[in-house]
Parts: C-alpha cells; sequence; structure tokens
C-alpha cells in the first residue's frame, strides 16, 4: 500500500487488489472524519448531531475552508502516487520507500551470471589466458571445465600468453570478456547446470 501523510489524518492511496475510489470514499464518511468536522461547526454541542444549534457564518466558513484543504490533500496525494499505482497490482511489488515500489524480481545479472557486467585489471600475477580465465570467473562462481571431454586443442589457447592489450577489459559482460579472451577463432561454451565453461575451435577453423 502506499500511505501519504495529511493534515491530522493518514490517506490511503491505494491498497493491492482494492480500487482506489473505495478508500477515498470510505475517507470522506469515516466516523473520524465526521466527527473532526463536526466538532468544527458546533464546538459546544453535546447531542453529537448539531440540532438546534446556529451556526455561526464564520464557522461555516471555517469549514467549509477545512474541507476543501481535506480535499485538496486527497488530490495532490493522488497526483503524486500516480506513476507509482501500477505497481500496486503486480504481486511482485514491494514497498522499498515511503513512496516508492520497485518490482520482487531478480536483476538480470543475477538471473544470468555471464550478463553481469564487469570491469577487471589483471595482476602482474597472471601471465597466460588460463590464469586470467580462472581470475576473471572466481568472483562469480564459475569454472573452467576439466579437459576431460574438452575439445583437445583448447590446451593451445589456455596456454597462450596473455596479450598486453587484454591486462585491462571493461566495463561490459562477463561473457564479452571471456570471448575477447579467447579471440574470434573460439566459441564459449556453458554449463549453466555445473557452471562450468569451456571453448571449441570455430567449425570456420577446423
Amino acid at each position: 500500500m502506499i500511505v501519504i501523510g495529511g493534515y491530522g489524518f493518514h490517506t490511503l492511496i491505494a491498497l493491492k487488489g482494492k480500487p482506489l475510489s473505495r478508500w477515498v470514499g470510505k475517507f470522506f464518511i469515516s466516523t473520524s472524519y465526521k466527527k473532526n468536522m463536526h466538532q468544527t461547526l458546533y464546538p459546544h454541542d453535546e447531542s453529537g448531531d448539531g440540532s438546534g444549534v446556529e451556526i455561526p457564518q464564520s464557522r461555516k466558513h471555517a469549514a467549509t475552508k477545512k474541507l476543501l484543504k481535506s480535499s485538496i490533500e486527497i488530490l495532490l496525494a493522488f497526483a503524486i502516487s500516480w506513476p507509482i499505482l501500477a505497481y500496486a497490482e503486480d504481486d511482485q511489488a514491494t514497498q522499498v520507500g515511503r513512496y516508492s515500489i520497485t518490482d520482487a524480481k531478480p536483476t538480470t545479472e543475477q538471473a544470468n551470471i555471464l550478463h553481469t557486467r564487469v570491469t577487471v585489471t589483471f595482476p602482474p600475477s597472471v601471465t597466460d589466458v588460463s590464469e586470467a580465465i580462472d581470475y576473471l570467473l572466481r568472483p562469480y562462481g564459475y569454472l573452467v571445465s576439466s579437459p576431460k571431454g574438452a575439445d583437445p586443442r583448447r590446451a593451445i589457447l589456455l596456454s597462450l600468453p596473455l596479450p598486453k592489450v587484454h591486462r585491462e577489459l571493461g566495463p561490459l559482460t562477463l561473457k564479452d570478456a571471456l570471448e575477447t579472451l579467447a579471440g574470434p577463432s573460439w566459441l564459449l561454451v556453458e554449463d549453466p547446470i555445473r557452471r562450468l565453461v569451456s571453448f571449441e575451435l570455430c567449425r570456420r577453423q577446423k
């Protein structure tokens, strides 16, 4: 729900699954609101209904002004919250602030780790492509698959020295960084179940 502070009250602007008009209507007919207006009109009336009490003109103006102010506050609150009302109907929506709602869904990077944007500078201890790939994958839970079952020529790629131009990469996705390290002659292969990556020689290079 979204709650907007007002003049001595809180206006319920939206509640998931229920129309706004229902809550605005409830505000106008609420007991507390009627009582508030009654006290403005009849401050010395103990009957509770205003019967037989003459209302001074100044008090009528005060009541009208108070009603107008309350109505304006409701309209302003509605206008402020309108851009985020659409999220109130979303089962995945979560309120993260007084006036803010966000989707309770994983980010693109969380759903697909290889799409994580990275910026990396390899330390001097990283000297070849194999070490660079291991360094790049380490924070993300991925590993290079074992040589068993892999393209036998992959060892050639992994043993190559790391080019100077590749010592600093990014910002780019993790997938693009791996493909950059491997070069255009190699195809990146992913095993998302076991979180493994490997490289196969492109067909045109075979």
